[in-house]
């Protein structure tokens, strides 16, 4: 929540190119984080449910088991990082009435459908509900914050969306790696193998950086608002 100031300053002293460059970057390390949280999450989601309330909690119906609606979940806030950074760039930029018509549509959807969707496949289908506004919402979001940023859609990929995919794949390979050869039973295994899924990730991602990246960082520890 604190990124629109700055868009704000930018698109006030007109560096249009800058806005844009600030919108991938920014995206670009939030969704890597997000990607890595869902993915780990998504990995290890059942052993850490098994530990903490039994096994009884991951096995049955479907519909009824708490990995799943742990699963929904999980990618609905993947999606949700998605569109964090192209919200903060609409109120930072005054674009206020597609932010707000676009929640509002949102909202409806989610009160109109979530009753019947709860007596339909309980939590689990309200899960499901919110992933689905979430990939909406993201995908409205950004389309639009990519077309008034004046960026285009395959920079967005390349940029944004692949880094992020590459530290979500990373970190969801070593989980699957290790939960195949550990024996996650105990809480210590447990954490062990999300450092080693988490840092696997990191490295995906820190593979991934670039030189302006580096320079960014380094320019806003030295001077925040700079």
């Amino acid at each position: 929540m604190v990124l629109a100031p700055y868009f704000t300053t930018l698109s006030v002293s007109g560096g249009k190119e800058e806005v844009k460059d600030y919108l991938l970057r920014l995206n670009r390390w939030i969704f890597a984080l997000a990607a890595m949280l869902a993915a780990g999450v998504i990995a290890l989601g059942q052993p850490f449910l098994v530990l903490w309330v039994s096994g009884r909690f991951v096995a049955g119906d479907w519909w009824a088991r708490s990995d799943i609606v742990l699963l929904f979940f999980a990618l609905a806030m993947a999606f949700r990082a998605l569109s964090s950074v192209p919200y903060q760039f609409l109120l930072g930029t005054r674009r206020l009435r597609f932010a707000t018509a676009i929640l509002l549509l949102e909202s409806l959807f989610l009160i109109s459908t979530g009753v019947f969707a709860v007596r339909w496949r309980g939590i689990a289908a309200l899960a499901l509900l919110k992933l689905v506004s979430s990939v909406a919402l993201a995908a409205a979001f950004t389309i639009y914050s990519i077309r008034e940023s004046g960026g285009r859609a395959g920079e967005y990929a390349r940029q944004s969306l692949a880094p992020g995919l590459l530290t979500g794949a990373a970190t969801a390979a070593m989980a699957a790696l290790l939960r195949s050869s550990l024996d996650l039973s105990s809480w210590p295994v447990f954490f062990f193998a999300a450092f080693l899924s988490s840092a696997a990730g990191a490295a995906a991602f820190a593979a991934s950086a670039t030189g302006g990246d580096r320079e960014f960082i380094l320019r806003k520890l030295r001077s925040p608002l700079s």
